[in-house]
């Protein structure tokens, strides 16, 4: 199993360079992605109308706003960098309950942006929004167990909470869960549930899934296939 060439291109477009160079720096070259779910879509924000009225929804309290914001904060495309600040609302979001704020958080805890690295509170973070149901919690979560960061190692832990994001929908877990499953990382070998992971991060757009595929499916009997593709068209996304 390979790293992403991707990751890079996420990660700057994400919570920035530092934390590209943290996964790649802690990268064993087993299964998983090397960037995170949180840091993979941008809100959808206006630079010139919209961040205006963000920033007054955040001052007023508004955790969603104050997420959306922060996240604004750790994108250098969009040239108003200023992680400090992105921690300062993420905290505040993270006390009321945002989840997804808890996991961005986890994320500039775990590389020193804007804060004290601090692995061991990035996992407790992850675990707070995986508990709490946020997808990208869940693969922070998984990932940290993947590659002993934070947290001593565990690959079972690691499959565990790499099937919560990608039921969740999250591409990049159904790439690594569809991997462990084909491998037994974690979990017991199952192609039939490896071709249905690895087939929905495929249509999500997951390239990378494209080449075990395809060397999966010669793998797959008659039967298997057809109960593979079964649980594919049935497959709903965790709400």
């Amino acid at each position: 199993m390979k790293n992403r060439s991707l990751i890079v291109v996420l990660l700057v477009l994400g919570v920035g360079a530092a934390l590209a160079c943290y996964f790649l720096m802690n990268s064993d070259g087993s299964s998983g992605s090397t960037t995170t779910a949180a840091s993979s879509v941008a809100p959808k924000t206006d630079p010139v109308t919209d961040v205006a009225s963000l920033k007054a929804k955040a001052e007023a309290g508004n955790p969603s706003a104050q997420y959306d914001l922060a996240r604004l904060y750790t994108q250098p495309a969009k040239q108003m960098v200023n992680y400090k600040e992105a921690v300062r609302l993420l905290q505040l979001a993270s006390d009321k309950g945002n989840r997804d704020a808890m996991a961005l958080l986890g994320e500039l805890n775990a590389v020193g942006q804007g804060i004290h690295k601090d692995e061991t509170n990035a996992v407790m973070l992850y675990r707070k929004a995986a508990e709490l149901g946020s997808v990208a919690g869940q693969y922070d979560l998984a990932y940290a167990y993947a590659r002993g960061l934070g947290v001593e190692r565990d690959a079972t832990n690691a499959a565990k909470w790499y099937q919560a994001a990608a039921e969740g929908g999250d591409p990049m877990a159904q790439f690594d869960l569809g991997q462990r499953y084909e491998k037994g990382l974690g979990v017991s070998s199952n192609y039939v549930e490896a071709y249905k992971w690895l087939s929905l991060a495929v249509a999500q757009g997951q390239t990378e899934a494209e080449a075990p595929l395809k060397k999966l499916k010669a793998k797959l009997t008659e039967s298997q296939l057809v109960q593979a593709v079964e649980r594919v068209n049935s497959f709903v996304p965790r709400k």
